[in-house]
C-alpha cells in the first residue's frame, strides 16, 4: 500500500511541476482590455454596446467551466478505480461489496448533476457557454 501510495504522490508532484514548468514558458499573446494575457482574448472594452461573449468575464467562465468539467471526469475516474478496486478484493465480504457499489452510484449521480449542470448553463446563458 505505502508503494501505491508513493507512487501515486510521486505521479502528482510531477504533473504539478511540469505544469508549472510550461507555464513559464507561454507567452502573453493575446490582449483583453490594454493588458497582454495568455489565456483569454476578448475584442471588447466593455462599452454598452459590446457583445457578451466578447467581455473578459464570459471568457474566464469559459476556461473555468472546462477545468471543472476536467476535475469531475478525473475524479470520476479516480473514483470508479478504486470503486472496481474494491469490489474485486471484497471477496466473500458483502459491507465491502456493498460499499464499493455505493461509491460507483454516487459517481454516477456526480456525474448525471454535473451533466445537468452544463446543460441548464447553455440553457440560461444567451448563446451557451460552448466549449
Amino acid at each position: 500500500m505505502k508503494k501505491i501510495l508513493l507512487i501515486l504522490s510521486s505521479i502528482f508532484l510531477l504533473s504539478l511541476v511540469s505544469v508549472a514548468f510550461i507555464g513559464t514558458f507561454v507567452n502573453a499573446q493575446n490582449s483583453c482590455g490594454g493588458i497582454d494575457t495568455s489565456i483569454i482574448s476578448c475584442a471588447n472594452d466593455g462599452g454598452s454596446t459590446s457583445n457578451v461573449k466578447d467581455s473578459a468575464v464570459w471568457q474566464i467562465l469559459r476556461v473555468a467551466i472546462n477545468i471543472l468539467t476536467g476535475g469531475i471526469m478525473v475524479a470520476a475516474l479516480g473514483g470508479l478505480i478504486y470503486a472496481s478496486f474494491l469490489y474485486t478484493s471484497s471477496g466473500a465480504n458483502p459491507e465491502t461489496r456493498k460499499k464499493s457499489m455505493t461509491i460507483m452510484t454516487n459517481i454516477v449521480i456526480g456525474i448525471v448533476t454535473y451533466a445537468l449542470m452544463w446543460a441548464l448553463l447553455n440553457f440560461i446563458l444567451p448563446g451557451g457557454i460552448g466549449l
